[in-house]
């Protein structure tokens, strides 16, 4: 899906042009392809839709009533980055999901109550991976902005 910033005489485009759909939501207006959807039914797919499926019912269940306005508040404070370097704000419920999707794919389980820290954590970028292989040796690689490095 394109994300699109109009100027020069086009300010809004809606519908379907040469296999394109042009279309807005609150985020913005977006270029995404007209096709028709598959359905692989892989075992990973319908584990993720149960997650989300399973999340946006707790989302909207009295039980989540004391903690919604926390990841309300937490996404009014918290500002992201779209693809174009535009700033945008995400809805407590997307950050509700985004948050624990992962945790219950691992196993854990879901947290109700916003983050106290009204900010997003600096972005680690270094990514580390450790194999140790049949003849006892380990070799790790670490990733960082600069590229890979392996220390054997």
């Amino acid at each position: 899906m394109a994300l699109v910033q109009y100027g020069a005489g086009v300010i809004q485009m809606s519908g379907s042009i040469a296999g394109d759909v042009h279309a807005r939501n609150r985020f913005g207006n977006y270029i995404r392809p007209r096709t028709k959807p598959v359905n692989p039914h892989s075992e990973r797919q319908e584990k993720a839709r149960a997650i989300v499926s399973y999340l946006a019912e707790l989302w909207h269940s009295p039980t989540m009533d004391p903690w919604r306005g926390s990841w309300n508040t937490y996404a009014a404070a918290v500002a992201m980055k779209n693809r174009l370097n535009a700033t945008i704000h995400l809805t407590g419920f997307n950050h509700f999901i985004r948050s624990n999707a992962p945790k219950l794919r691992v196993g854990l389980s879901e947290k109700h109550n916003a983050p106290n820290i009204l900010s997003l954590p600096e972005k680690d970028h270094i990514l580390e991976c450790t194999e140790e292989s049949i003849a006892d040796q380990t070799f790790t690689f670490t990733c960082s902005i600069n590229g890979w490095a392996a220390n054997g």
